[in-house]
């Protein structure tokens, strides 16, 4: 006799905006920025152009805040694979595949990618938190027992 497999129940979640991860996204970008001209300014001598080239510390701020925010999606399990809604693209509804890069307990982050094309499609990365979640516990559930039919070689 075989063990039934059990998956786990339908679910969905929004991404919420986050500006805690945002903030410090651009503080470490920022900070980055400035450690590198600080220790480029001590073995080059810039003369005139320094002062512009320090100009780069606001623009690699301004990066970071903006490649940090989080953009409403949908995530839902149908409970046989992941669907990942993209927002102002006529709520278009594709499959993925999801993988946990980073489990902080109070922090989570998924990595999503397309199905249809895994080699060339541009990964999407999905940033959770308890705060503001209702449903945390349940998403943090339904993520490490949903298990996704591997594609057929």
């Amino acid at each position: 006799m075989r063990p039934s497999r059990r998956s786990a129940p339908a679910f969905q979640i929004e991404t919420l905006p986050q500006p805690r991860l945002q903030v410090w996204v651009a503080l470490t970008a920022a900070l980055s920025a400035f450690s590198a001209l600080m220790a480029l300014s001590a073995h080059l001598n810039w003369g005139l152009y320094g002062a512009l080239i320090w100009a780069l510390v606001p623009i690699a701020t301004a990066l970071g805040w903006r490649s940090a925010r989080i953009e409403s999606r949908r995530l839902r399990w149908d409970g046989q694979q992941w669907w990942l809604t993209f927002r102002g693209r006529d709520s278009e509804e594709v499959p993925v595949r999801l993988e946990v890069l980073f489990d902080f307990g109070a922090w989570l982050l998924l990595r999503a990618t397309l199905r249809a094309d895994e080699r060339r499609s541009r990964p999407v990365y999905l940033a959770f938190s308890r705060r503001g979640q209702a449903h945390w516990a349940a998403l943090r559930a339904c993520v490490y027992l949903a298990k996704q039919e591997e594609p057929e070689s």
